[in-house]
């Protein structure tokens, strides 16, 4: 585990905007309401390439390093449930959570350099790391609009894999810069699935994790969707659809506006939707 200095080499990876997808909010107020954090869509490409890291590179130790409100009720244990669900292979002593607003390498064990990676969508915080420490930026389509950023960069549209192997490639000392992708289009606009969950706001393991996850959003009740047709308590958005079996598993109702639907909106025989409400649309 020791580089030729004889000090571990240590890769810390960002949450927000890096390993989940950064969610604008119209006011800070949501950013301290219960299950923001938690709810946030992992980005599935860069999570898995930081779980093809750990496995295929017993050398490098991997860390989360990501800043938290210190005055929310929420944040840091909704991050901590975050990882235990989407990123368990980083163990707890290996978590780190500066304060908003603090230099990150100021809340790391010793001093850092060379060896030491910061993986991280956001210029002011590898410009305060790098130099003494190694700097790589994640260009998640919505970052790096000025071009700030000199040192490594890659792209979110890269395989995992490739990712992976790029971030190794990096710590080995090569320069890589990716282009800057196309920002991501609205997402009902591309083919995704979206799935309301009937029963129970959308959490931990109340959905599948078969496809990736491109958003996850609560309601503030159980409210009318789909013009008033029935009631949910939130929806997911997938890239691909779900089967039946694990929708019907977890309680989740396809929109009639999926790609796989399309045509199907009322063909549902009366006996389909009287299972329907009947198993999964009734008031909590």
């Amino acid at each position: 585990m020791n580089t030729k200095q004889g000090k571990p080499r240590r890769l810390f990876v960002d949450m927000d905007g890096t390993l989940a997808v950064f969610r604008q909010v119209d006011t800070l107020e949501k950013l301290y309401e219960p299950g923001y954090f938690l709810n946030l869509p992992p980005q599935q490409t860069v999570v898995d390439a930081v779980k093809h890291v750990i496995a295929r590179n017993p050398d490098i130790e991997v860390h989360i390093l990501s800043s938290v409100l210190t005055d929310s009720d929420y944040a840091l244990t909704e991050k901590n449930w975050w990882l235990d669900e989407h990123l368990p292979e980083v163990a707890t002593e290996n978590r780190h959570f500066p304060p908003c607003g603090e230099d990150k390498k100021n809340y790391i064990a010793g001093e850092i350099g060379p060896s030491d990676a910061l993986f991280d969508d956001y210029t002011a915080n590898l410009s305060s790391w790098d130099p003494p420490g190694l700097g790589v930026k994640l260009l998640n389509g919505i970052n790096h609009t000025n071009g700030t950023w000199a040192g490594s960069r890659l792209s979110i549209e890269n395989e995992p894999e490739i990712l992976a192997q790029n971030i190794v490639d990096i710590m080995n000392g090569e320069t890589i810069y990716n282009d800057r992708p196309q920002e991501a289009a609205p997402l009902r606009t591309r083919k995704d699935y979206k799935y309301y969950s009937i029963n129970r706001p959308v959490g931990i393991g109340t959905y599948p994790r078969t496809e990736p996850v491109l958003n996850i959003e609560n309601y503030s009740g159980k409210e009318l969707v789909e013009d008033g047709a029935f009631r949910a308590w939130g929806h997911i958005v997938y890239a691909d659809p779900i089967s039946e079996k694990d929708a019907a598993a977890y309680e989740l109702r396809a929109s009639p506006g999926n790609p796989d639907m399309q045509g199907n909106t009322v063909q549902e025989t009366s006996s389909d939707m009287n299972r329907m409400n009947g198993r999964f649309d009734f008031e909590m």
